[in-house]
């Protein structure tokens, strides 16, 4: 699986930053968590409101991964949106 490290709100898979604005309070850092391969780290697109696995460990639960089961995965990020002038391949 995939290695996340949260910090000050930043969001970073692999070593490469995904999210590089704070999307909502959030006061908990850790680093190299290591997410189990039956597992997903699941984020909305609305982050500031979704109730995905950012929220869950900005809340401090232990269990924030969701089960891939419990998911249905149609396609892959291939492109980030930030405002129409600033689409990137990704």
């Amino acid at each position: 699986g995939d290695t996340i490290k949260i910090e000050n709100g930043i969001l970073s898979v692999n070593g490469k930053t995904k999210i590089n604005a704070k999307m909502r309070e959030c006061n908990i850092s850790k680093k190299n968590i290591k997410v189990p391969e039956d597992s997903f780290f699941a984020m909305g697109d609305n982050h500031a409101v979704s109730n995905d696995s950012y929220a869950h460990f900005c809340k401090g639960e232990k269990n924030f991964f969701v089960p891939k089961e419990k998911i249905n995965v149609l396609g892959k990020e291939f492109k980030k949106f930030g405002g129409i002038n600033k689409w990137k391949k990704i």
